[in-house]
C-alpha cells in the first residue's frame, strides 16, 4: 500500500518543477478531439466566470513588479556614462 503522502506513480513533475501532470496515455483522434474541446470549453467558461478576479492578479502582480523595480533602482548604484575625453586605465 502506497504512504499518503507519496505522489501517484502516474503522476510526474511537470518542466516547471511546480506541477503535476498525469502521464498521458494513447487515444483515438476522436478521444484526442473530444477532449481537447472540453478543455478549450471549461478555460473559456473558467476565464467568464473568474475574470474581474484574474484581471485584479494581473494588475497587483504588475504594481508588485513595477514597485521592485523602483527600489532596485534606488537602491542600486548609478553608473555615470562614459565620456569621450575619459582615458581608460
Amino acid at each position: 500500500m502506497p504512504h499518503p503522502h507519496e505522489p501517484d506513480s502516474s503522476m510526474s513533475a511537470g518542466d516547471d518543477g511546480l506541477c503535476l501532470i498525469v502521464d498521458m496515455p494513447p487515444v483515438t483522434d476522436e478521444v484526442a478531439y473530444q477532449l481537447s474541446e472540453l478543455l478549450r470549453r471549461l478555460s473559456e467558461a473558467f476565464d467568464l466566470a473568474y475574470d474581474e478576479q484574474i484581471l485584479r492578479a494581473y494588475q497587483q502582480r504588475e504594481k508588485e513588479r513595477e514597485q521592485l523595480f523602483q527600489e532596485r533602482c534606488r537602491f542600486e548604484p548609478q553608473q555615470g556614462l562614459p565620456f569621450d575625453d575619459e582615458v581608460p586605465f
